[in-house]
């Protein structure tokens, strides 16, 4: 993983040692030098583990795990910051944010984008509040794709293809490509990348009779432009598209039997994405000057359904299948200028920047009833039909410096003001139970809500010596709030904003001559104020309301060795305590509630990834690896409380809350066989050996009494074979 390039708004260049190089300070530097925890996952990993989303590396970066409730709906969590609003967790292709999707619930962090990791340079994954430098959202830390660069020199290029049989389904198949063209040699160079896959499902549904529901296919590509018309000016373009779209769903009905389901209709996603982004960079004696413009469209087509609906206008009373479908198109420009020191050598390293974005998204939802094919029907009644419209404007100023004294201790300070405003805005056509409203499709709303503030940073690092690194950091996040719908009169208005504070210790140090890696850290959260989600008493609507606090305590390690030139050991572990240290504020009538000592939903205790490779030297051209990984997941809750409370006075009943539930952990195990040649590498793979059903997620509402569970992917055995030129 060495010899990671440059961050996308600088020149490519190799680093000479074997350090991971990775730009989360917005500079270059050493991921062994960088004091914040922060793990980086290189290409050649990515593509050795077989990763195609950022799911497939989760378990085995400590502090992160993805909350999945199927494709299209994960919410990247890291050191336990989950719950519903805005996304907890910043993610940037290369410059760019990409923003998630509010829905009609404003819970945009459930519908976090998923693009394809596919001629990638390396993942970095930030852990803890990155307010200063990365803005609103980065709470629980920020996530960082950073795509390989157009070389200006040089003609190359890969192609790779795979093929996997599923347990209890079919085949997931896929292939990609990227060229390397240099327009003219030493000014300007092209990087084209193109992508496709489809899978079949492994889900049965009894009710509709169809095997292997939930099947998908994606397609998607990306191009880059770099220019350097002097020494000192690179220019960057830089343009994506993914098309993804899956027939149903991943629900199971885990009491039908394995990976059966009996839900009445389908449920299909389709998710769009386009990113256009321009970036330049000026070197000059005093600084250097970084601009970058980005614009995101998303849409996004979600849907699930309501069984056991009223039909209005049925006599007598007749129940049926809703399809809530929620076509959703967000957009989003993004602008920021900033000015760094020019020379990172120097005691005194500092960054200040300017930052503005406008998001807007006009979502629907409609509800018709479901015919016997499981589609929407034509002449039944709809029980609802409104839109919504929501803005988000957030306008910042940030800076951070760093002084090295005696070339050992560095004193760190950051500072970002933010300003932003939400707004929503409600138009209904159709009122739930199927009633004509009086003003049909006027859009209506509370005030807009605004909010300025400011976050901090503050941190020392101690080098003992060239290897080994003491650190202890203080930093903060936020996101921000916003409105619920007016649907119901037990949906409070609005949530606010919620902010993260973080303390941390850490060490980074590597031994015998560096043959060994060990990072490792403490960290204690208060989370104030912390958003999540709450529902209607029926279970028909949800809204995102605000819960107290919480505070979460944890440990990251990460041990990674070469005992000897052909033998790699890993060893990551994680360790998350989050739970409730205040009530969340009682709404009356609501029989939900989190009380204090609750543990944070969704949010695993603790992690174990174990890994090992074993090189063999055939020849001068083939290399013979064999990997395997053991990863341990824990299990945890899908709700805040186990038991009701009173809807007058909010107390703990003690009555069993039928929404609840536990699941387990489980461990899964990896194989992989790799031959090496000079320019192609055929791999054989086993994933999830032992074929385990790992719960990922539970959902339990008087809608859907039985649950929906939600599993990893099944036993999947297959071959890839991928070339270079």
């Amino acid at each position: 993983m060495g010899g990671l390039s440059q961050p996308s708004f600088a020149a490519d260049e190799t680093d000479q040692s074997d350090e991971i190089v990775v730009t989360a300070l917005r500079r270059t530097t050493s991921l062994q030098e960088t004091p914040i925890s922060i793990a980086a996952v290189g290409g050649e990993l990515l593509q050795e583990k077989g990763a195609k989303d950022l799911i497939d590396i989760a378990a085995s970066v400590p502090g992160f795990t993805m909350r999945d409730n199927g494709p299209g709906q994960r919410r990247p969590v890291i050191r336990g910051i989950q719950g519903a609003g805005e996304a907890q967790v910043g993610t940037y292709y290369d410059e760019f944010p990409v923003s998630s999707s509010p829905g009609a619930t404003n819970d945009a962090g459930r519908f976090a984008p998923e693009i394809k990791l596919v001629d990638i340079d390396r993942v970095e994954v930030l852990r803890g509040p990155q307010g200063t430098l990365f803005g609103g959202g980065s709470m629980g830390g920020t996530l960082r794709i950073v795509t390989n660069k157009p070389n200006l020199d040089e003609w190359s290029g890969s192609i790779g293809s795979q093929v996997g049989f599923v347990s209890h389904g079919g085949t997931d198949m896929s292939i990609n490509g990227a060229v390397n063209i240099p327009i003219a040699p030493g000014l300007a160079g092209l990087r084209l990348v193109g992508y496709a896959g489809r899978a079949d499902g492994f889900i049965d549904n009894v009710t509709l009779g169809d095997k292997g529901i939930n099947r998908s296919d994606y397609a998607g590509g990306r191009a880059s432009l770099r220019v350097e018309p002097t020494s000192n000016l690179t220019l960057d373009l830089f343009a994506l598209y993914q098309k993804y779209h899956a027939d149903a769903g991943n629900a199971v009905i885990a009491s039908l039997g394995d990976l059966k389901s009996n839900l009445p209709a389908y449920d299909p996603l389709t998710d769009e994405v386009q990113l256009y982004g321009a970036t330049a960079q000026w070197k000059t004696k005093f600084a250097t000057i970084v601009g970058n413009f980005s614009y995101y469209q998303r849409n996004l087509d979600f849907t699930f359904l309501f069984p056991n609906l009223p039909i209005p206008r049925s006599s007598p009373t007749t129940l049926g299948t809703g399809i809530v479908q929620q076509p959703e198109t967000s957009r989003a420009k993004t602008y920021e200028l900033r000015a760094q020191s020019p020379d990172d050598k120097s005691a005194l390293v500092w960054t200040i920047g300017a930052y503005h974005q406008d998001r807007d998204a006009l979502t629907y939802s409609l509800l018709p009833f479901a015919a016997a094919t499981g589609r929407p029907s034509p002449t039944l009644p709809h029980y609802q039909d409104r839109s919504i419209k929501t803005t988000l404007a957030q306008t910042a100023l940030f800076g951070e410096l760093s002084y090295t004294l005696w070339d050992r201790l560095t004193a760190t300070a950051g500072i970002r003001w933010f300003d932003y405003k939400v707004t929503s805005l409600q138009a209904t056509t159709i009122a739930a139970g199927g009633i004509i409203p009086a003003n049909p499709g006027v859009y209506t709303g509370a005030a807009p809500f605004k909010q300025s503030d400011t976050t901090t940073k503050f941190g020392l690092s101690y080098k003992i010596d060239r290897d080994l690194m003491l650190y202890v950091l203080r930093s903060e996040g936020f996101r921000p709030g916003g409105a619920n719908q007016n649907v119901s009169p037990l949906i409070p208005p609005g949530f606010g904003s919620d902010s993260v504070t973080n303390y941390e210790v850490g060490i980074k140090s590597q031994w015998f001559d560096r043959r060994l890696t060990l990072n490792a850290d403490y960290y204690h959260l208060i989370w104030d104020n912390m958003q999540v989600a709450g529902s209607t008493p029926d279970g028909l609507f949800r809204f995102t309301t605000n819960a107290g606090q919480a505070k979460v305590d944890g440990i990251e390690l990460e041990l990674s060795g070469r005992p000897t030139p052909s033998l790699e050991l890993g060893l990551t572990y994680g360790h998350v305590n989050a739970r409730l240290t205040k009530d969340q504020p009682f709404v009356p009538g609501v029989p939900r509630r989190g009380l204090k000592g609750d543990k944070v939903p969704a949010v695993a205790d603790n992690s174990l990834n174990l890994s090992a490779e074993k090189s063999f030297i055939v020849s001068d051209d083939l290399t013979v690896r064999l990997r395997g990984e053991a990863q341990y997941v824990a299990g945890s809750q899908n709700n805040l409380h186990p038991t009701l409370v009173s809807t007058v006075t909010g107390t703990d009943t003690g009555i069993t809350d039928p929404y609840f539930a536990r699941y387990p952990g489980y461990t899964t195990y990896d194989l992989r066989l790799t031959f090496d040649f000079a320019k192609y590498t055929i791999q054989a793979f086993a994933m999830n050996l032992t074929d385990k059903r790992g719960t990922t997620f539970i959902f339990v509402d008087n809608f859907r009494p039985a649950g929906y569970s939600y599993y990893i992917r099944p036993r999947t055995i297959g071959l890839s074979a991928s070339m270079k030129f």
